[in-house]
């Protein structure tokens, strides 16, 4: 590990903060501007106030001040100007000595200037930098990253008169909010791991009468309680240097030589800085004719569709909808897997790019052993709870039971482990070699460095997990668009061109580690679920985590399959002393309303820990109650919602329209209707009304074809007004949902019946045959299989052209069983039928020793 702070490369850390107040709210008619988004981009905020905190990074001195700007849009400060200011307070501090203002002078010969450098730091800059006068210029000097500005490639540069010295200053932007863990965005929750916290306002009184919160009118603030306005907005300026500063010092340690403008970059510098063979685990080559730039391996570039077509997300279903109580004596446990994406990323050997081949059978592709890819036709047995092959499917997965896919060895091991039929199209195998496992290393790291801040500052774990984690990110960064079949490029603001442009690779990117990772812990996820004891309930599964009634003991001694056995070891390599499985929530009582939709309703009376509190992407706008009082207002949303229901929120006007318009930082109001309908991941089955909604279970779709279908009478339902909350609402859909679910059956019927036809027809129709062909089509008739005499001769003439194949095309003994005693009701006793039986004899034996 490193030890030098990357802060150390810059003269001066500057933080800044903009308060100013939203034109609309001191409107007259801000009524009226409340429902006029274009009136609210328009007016645009009044800047109050800038406020700076100043860092030398090679003393550790801070000072901090403020500085009022005139509430009049075009007397706005530059940036250039705010800064000259800046240099002239750290001048007079002493800071910059006259001989380093000197040495900046942009009119020396160029190898001798030594231009300053500032470290420019704010939290949300895409609200500050339009305060600026020149944000029309400053918009296409940064880089919108996640809905912000922040410098990623080169600085931003330009001369700076402070007094009477003239300086080429560089200025290179960082936002504290992309360096903050996911859910710890806000800078009071910065200020909470930093332990000292964000300041707040007294609320005021408008002219009408009216107490407001005073962040919504710090204009008033400003003017009633000055002391309180500048002291809030200080605070804000020395909170982004703060965290600013430690987190660089983090970066420092774990070997980075940059301040690093996102969590997922300072991830990815703690791994390149920690590995020995970077090049060679990723895949990379150096390019013909080039020293340094490093390119694919050409063999890994060969086939670079076929690994992305396998790139999926996580396992994410609700496998149930509704309010359910757990068992008598049992309560609902909110399951997850240690350190998942780190562990499984950990747990994949080096790739020997040069060791490929195209295997044929499954010994060779169903392994572990080895990196394998494969395009594979499927089926599983129909009574399997939790089928495990992804298919793509709208802009999620489905797990049917039968149907075809790209996926690894992994989830075609566990897939055979339940029992499924396996048809393999095309394969490729890259064998795993000896060396540094790099990753592992990286792994152990992050484990160390969590242990030790879990301790400290819990807040600050979740920021190093979430490190880890953005390596396996950036190694599926931009992998979606690589895909030879419906390719998914996503695409960025580019706020040089003003353009949309595909997203780029990272350093990390590589399709073969993107796929294994996800795919290998949907196996692992998989594997368990369909281990559980049979009369076990899972309501969900979300990634890494599944909510069900079986106890933490029960859940690990699932953990018996070669997938969990994979999976522990290499938990081995990076938290040794840590349980497979942990506990996150426990609840009696829960609502599952669809993907990603969970709430606690109750929860054990020994229970200390926080709610499941899983919104289905809705959100309380302005909402400052507890965790337990928001679950519990959106069980609230969920029993008493119909199919009008909004919800108020405000939508921040997007980057590129701020770009477009030049245009301050607005929210503008909205209505979002609530959608917790279930989102038709399986059939539901047995429904009923608790408490006035439906309640039901779900099995697994039969086919993909069939899963749209359902899907569609379900969009159609809510596009018509309704919704599904009641069983009168399920009675809307309920026959095309259930014809959805048998369409899968009845092609498979469909094979069946033209596969026997061909079989009477040339073993038993025609000349020298006992049977003509109006006497066999009447006996397969006979006997559930309707067959006219024209379909008969035709099918005689296919076979004769085309041969008839030992069973029906892609149809699985277990589903040719089960077709021949339900769906042809094989009965007759007429002397046709009879022979027609005892010509199939074969199959009869097979329909006879079926269990089902």
């Amino acid at each position: 590990m490193g030890t030098a702070c990357p802060l150390a490369a810059f003269d001066l850390v500057v933080g800044f903060d903009t308060e100013y107040v939203a034109e609309s709210a001191t409107a007259r008619s801000a009524e009226l501007l409340e429902e006029d988004p274009e009136g609210i981009v328009q007016r645009g905020n009044r800047v109050l106030c800038i406020s700076y905190a100043l860092l030398d990074p090679h003393t550790g001195g801070k000072w901090s001040g403020m500085v009022t700007v005139e509430p009049i849009r075009k007397r706005r400060w530059s940036l250039k100007q705010f800064l000259e200011q800046v240099l002239i307070a750290a001048m007079d501090l002493g800071v910059l000595t006259p001989e380093r203002m000197r040495a900046a002078d942009d009119r020396r010969p160029k190898r001798e200037c030594r231009g300053l450098k500032i470290c420019l730091v704010a939290h949300f800059t895409r609200a500050d930098l339009p305060g600026f006068s020149d944000f029309k210029q400053l918009k296409k000097k940064f880089s919108a990253v996640r809905k912000t500005y922040v410098t990623i490639q080169r600085p931003h540069v330009f001369t700076a008169r402070p007094r009477n010295f003239r300086a080429k200053t560089s200025v290179t932007l960082r936002d504290t909010r992309l360096l903050a863990p996911a859910g710890y965005g806000s800078l009071a929750a910065i200020g909470d791991m930093l332990g000292y916290p964000k300041l707040t306002v007294p609320d005021v009184m408008t002219s009408n009468g009216e107490t407001v919160r005073g962040i919504t009118r710090m204009d008033l603030v400003q003017e009633r309680h000055p002391e309180a306005f500048e002291a809030y907005a200080i605070r804000d300026a020395e909170l982004a240097v703060d965290f600013l500063s430690t987190v660089s010092a983090l970066a420092g340690r774990w070997g980075a030589s940059k301040v690093p403008p996102t969590i997922g970059s300072l991830g990815v510098e703690a791994f390149i800085a920690g590995a020995t063979d970077f090049a060679g685990y990723c895949g990379r080559v150096v390019a013909p004719g080039s020293r340094r730039k490093l390119v694919p391996h050409p063999v890994l570039a060969a086939h670079v569709g076929l690994w992305a077509n396998a790139f999926r997300g996580g396992r994410n279903e609700a496998f149930a909808h509704g309010l359910f109580d757990a068992p008598e004596g049992r309560c609902w446990n909110d399951i997850d897997l240690a350190s998942a994406y780190t562990t499984v990323m950990a747990g994949i050997p080096p790739i020997d790019w040069n060791a490929v081949s195209m295997p044929t059978k499954l010994p060779a592709i169903a392994v572990l052993d080895a990196a394998v890819v494969a395009q594979i036709r499927f089926r599983f047995p129909r009574q399997t709870k939790f089928p495990c092959l992804p298919v793509p499917a709208g802009s999620g997965l489905i797990f049917p039971l039968e149907g075809e896919t790209t996926t690894t060895g992994a989830e075609i091991l566990a897939a055979i482990n339940m029992g499924a039929e396996i048809e393999v199209v095309t394969a490729l195998r890259f064998e795993f070699r000896q060396g540094v496992h790099e990753f592992a290393g990286f792994s152990q790291m992050i484990a160390a460095e969590r242990a030790r801040y879990k301790a400290e500052n819990p807040v600050f774990e979740k920021l190093v997990k979430e490190a880890g984690n953005s390596v396996y990110g950036k190694t599926a960064q931009a992998v979606a668009g690589m895909r030879s079949v419906n390719p998914d490029r996503s695409r960025y603001f580019d706020t040089g061109s003003g353009t949309r442009l595909d997203l780029p690779q990272s350093r990390l990117t590589n399709p073969v580690h993107a796929a294994l990772t996800t795919s290998i812990l949907r196996a692992v996820v998989s594997e368990i679920l369909s281990n559980l004891p049979q009369e076990r309930v899972v309501l969900s599964v979300t990634t890494d985590g599944f909510l069900t009634d079986a106890t933490l003991d029960e859940a690990l001694a699932a953990c018996d399959g070669p997938l969990t056995s994979w999976f522990k070891q290499a938990l081995a390599i990076v938290a040794p002393d840590k349980s497979l499985l942990e506990i996150k929530h426990q609840a009696t009582k829960v609502i599952v309303a669809r993907t990603r939709g969970a709430l606690t309703v109750t929860a054990p009376d020994s229970y200390k820990g926080a709610p499941i509190l899983a919104r289905a992407g809705h959100r309380l706008e302005d909402f400052s109650g507890t965790v337990w009082e928001e679950a519990r207002t959106f069980a609230e949303i969920f029993f008493n919602r119909t199919p009008v229901l909004k919800l108020p929120g405000r939508d921040l006007i997007s980057v590129e329209r701020q770009w477009m318009e030049d245009a301050d930082l607005v929210s503008i109001p909205t209505m979002k209707r609530v959608n917790l309908d279930y989102d038709m991941g399986g059939i539901p089955m047995n429904p009923k009304e608790v408490n006035g909604v439906l309640q039901f279970t779900t099995e697994p779709w039969q086919t993909k074809r069939a899963y749209e279908a359902g899907r569609k009478a379900l969009d159609q339902l809510r596009k018509n007004g309704g919704h599904l909350k009641t069983i009168h609402d399920w009675q809307c859909i309920n026959a095309k949902v259930s014809h959805a679910a048998n369409s899968g059956t009845q092609k498979v019927q469909t094979s069946a019946a033209s596969w026997m036809r061909a079989q009477i027809a040339l073993g038993l129709c025609g000349k020298s045959k006992p049977l003509s062909a109006a006497q066999g089509a009447a006996a397969l008739t006979e006997i559930g299989v309707a067959t006219t005499t024209k379909q008969l001769r035709d099918a005689a003439k296919n076979a004769r052209a085309r041969g008839i194949p030992a069973r029906p095309p892609g149809l699985s003994q277990t589903a040719e069983n089960a077709i021949l005693t339900a769906a042809f009701g094989i009965s007759s006793k007429s002397k046709h039928g009879v022979m027609v039986l005892q010509f199939l004899e074969p199959l009869i034996s097979l329909v006879k020793s079926c269990p089902n």
